[in-house]
C-alpha cells in the first residue's frame, strides 16, 4: 500500500517518517483503550472497596490473601478499605458501618459477614452469623443486593431499610428472621419464594414454616435507625478530601489545616416564677432590752392584751364576830367544871 503525499506536504526523511506512522497504527490495531464508568466506590488501589464510615468497639478484617487486621477505633478508618473477598468479624459490643456511595451497610454485634462480591451489577454478601441492616437509597440500583444466609437468600425489591438475621447454629440452626422497615423483601430458598411486605418480619421455626409478625424493637433496631454519624466519615479521617482545597492556604502538606469554629450558641435561661404557699411566721423580737408588759406588741393576729391586774391595797381586819346565843329549844350541856389536881397517896 502505497501513501501519496499532498503537494504542501514538506519533503525529506522527517515528513516520510511522520506519514509512516500515520499508516502503520491502523495496520497494526494499535488503539487507545476506552475504560468503562464505574461508580466512584468500587475503585481502590486497583481494588473494588467500600469505606469504614462508623466503627464501634473492635473489628477484626481477614483479607483474601490470608492477611489479618485488627482494627480499633483510634484507627484512621479512610486508610483501611473494604474489598471483595474480606471477611469481617465484630465482637462483643462491636457495631460497623460501612459506605457504598450512598448505601449503607450496618453490621451488629457478635456477627461473621463475607463479602463475595462487590462489582457494578452485583453486590453479593454472605451472612454467617449475626445481624446486619440495609440502608439502601437508590431505587434503581436496590435489585443488585443479595444476602445469603443458611435460611436461603434475600434480595430488596427497591430503596428502603432492611434487616437480615443469621440463624444461631448452637440453638436453632434452621431458623433465622428477616424484616423490612421500609419496601419489600423477597427471601427464596428450596423450599419456595416469599415476599415480605413492608412493615414486617418473617421468623422461620422449627418445622420450616415462615410466622409473619411485626417488627423487633431491640438495642440493634434502634442503633441502625440513628442517622448521626452514618452520612459520612469521621471529620479526623477526612485530611484525604481536604488536602487540595488546604494546597491555596497553607504552607506545606504537612500543615494541616485550621478546623472552621464551632457555631456559636447562646442559652438564654427563661425565668421561673414560684409563689411559696401562705404562711403565718412569727416574728422575733429584736435584740433590745425587754419591754413593759403593757407595750408589748399581741402575740397572735389582732388579739387584744390580757387586762393587767389592779394595784394592791391595804384591807381593813374584820370586825369580831358577836358571841352565839343559845337557842332555847337547843339541848344544852353544862360546861365543864376544872378538877382539882389528885392528891398523891404517897403524901398521905
Amino acid at each position: 500500500m502505497f501513501l501519496r503525499l499532498h503537494r504542501s506536504t514538506p519533503r525529506g526523511p522527517v515528513s516520510l517518517l511522520i506519514a509512516a506512522l500515520m499508516v502503520s497504527t491502523p495496520l497494526l490495531g494499535v488503539s487507545t483503550p476506552v475504560q468503562a464508568e464505574s461508580p466512584a466506590w468500587h475503585q481502590d488501589n486497583g481494588h473494588r472497596a467500600g469505606t469504614i464510615t462508623r466503627l464501634e468497639g473492635r473489628l477484626r478484617l481477614q483479607r483474601a490473601d490470608g492477611d489479618l487486621i485488627e482494627i480499633g477505633e483510634s484507627t484512621r478508618l479512610r486508610l483501611v478499605g473494604i474489598r471483595e473477598g474480606d471477611r469481617l468479624q465484630t465482637g462483643w459490643n462491636s457495631r460497623l458501618v460501612i459506605g457504598f456511595g450512598p448505601n449503607r451497610l450496618k453490621l451488629d454485634e457478635k456477627s461473621e459477614l463475607v463479602l463475595r462480591r462487590l462489582d457494578p451489577e452485583a453486590v453479593e454478601l454472605d451472612l454467617d452469623r449475626g445481624g446486619l441492616v440495609l440502608d439502601l437509597r437508590q431505587p434503581e440500583t436496590a435489585w443488585r443486593w443479595q444476602v445469603d444466609t443458611p435460611v436461603g437468600r434475600h434480595q430488596p425489591h427497591g430503596a428502603g431499610l432492611f434487616r437480615i438475621d443469621a440463624p444461631d447454629r448452637r440453638n436453632l440452626p434452621d431458623a433465622g428472621s428477616a424484616t423490612a422497615w421500609r419496601s419489600a423483601l423477597r427471601i427464596e430458598n428450596d423450599e419456595g419464594t416469599l415476599l415480605l411486605p413492608p412493615g414486617r418480619r418473617a421468623e422461620r421455626d422449627r418445622n420450616g414454616q415462615w410466622q409473619i409478625s411485626f417488627p423487633q424493637a431491640d438495642a440493634f433496631a434502634a442503633w441502625a435507625m440513628t442517622p448521626s454519624g452514618n452520612d459520612r466519615p469521621p471529620p479526623e479521617d477526612d485530611w484525604a478530601d481536604r488536602r487540595p482545597r488546604h494546597w491555596q492556604a497553607a504552607p506545606s502538606w504537612d500543615t494541616p489545616p485550621p478546623l472552621s469554629p464551632p457555631p456559636r450558641v447562646i442559652v438564654v435561661p427563661a425565668p421561673i416564677l414560684v409563689e411559696p404557699p401562705p404562711r403565718q411566721w412569727r416574728t422575733p423580737a429584736p435584740p433590745m432590752a425587754p419591754e413593759p408588759r403593757e407595750q408589748r406588741q399581741p402575740r397572735w393576729g389582732n388579739a387584744t392584751p390580757a387586762p393587767l391586774p389592779a394595784p394592791p391595797r391595804d384591807m381593813a381586819p374584820p370586825p369580831p364576830r358577836p358571841d352565839r346565843r343559845a337557842h332555847e329549844a337547843a339541848p344544852s350541856m353544862p360546861a365543864p367544871q376544872a378538877s382539882a389536881p389528885a392528891r398523891s397517896q404517897r403524901a398521905l
